[in-house]
């Protein structure tokens, strides 16, 4: 009987620790069941990237030649005119392509820079560009930023 005492007492024991040990985890602690289970490799990578960024680990990815072709094969919608030939109201008619803050031209400036140049990409939107760059942007800003 003694032996049954002490035998229950024991797993009393550990289950009490481990229940204490639960406790004191902090809430934003991944708990090692569900940290086993990753998800699949492209939904990680998705999950990287970012809509108006291309880093230089995606650059170095793609193996192209230009700044252009990064652009083309990672996020064509930054090509596109949505708004046709007709000018914005302040003037613009296309994509604006900035190299290391200065204003190189259209999308075609692109081509200019081997992606080996390039250390981001990053697209400026219709009203950030305005914003930020001025009158003349009204359809949108890709800022290379030089390696």
């Amino acid at each position: 009987m003694k032996s049954l005492f002490l035998a229950c007492n024991s797993v009393a024991l550990v289950l009490f620790a481990t229940a204490a040990a639960a406790q004191t985890q902090p809430p934003d602690t991944v708990p090692p069941a569900t940290a086993a289970s990753p998800a699949s490799p492209a939904a990680a990578r998705r999950a990287r990237i970012q809509r108006d960024l291309i880093t230089q680990e995606e650059i170095d990815a793609a193996q192209v030649a230009t700044a252009y072709d990064v652009v083309q094969r990672l996020r064509p919608q930054w090509l596109r005119n949505r708004g046709g030939p007709v000018p914005d109201p302040d003037g613009s008619v296309e994509v604006r392509v900035y190299y290391n803050s200065q204003p190189m031209g259209g999308v075609e400036a692109l081509r200019d820079y081997t992606a080996g140049q390039v250390a981001t990409l990053r697209y400026f939107d219709p009203i950030n560009a305005r914003t930020m760059y001025g009158p003349g942007n009204g359809r949108g800003v890709i800022v290379v930023t030089g390696r």
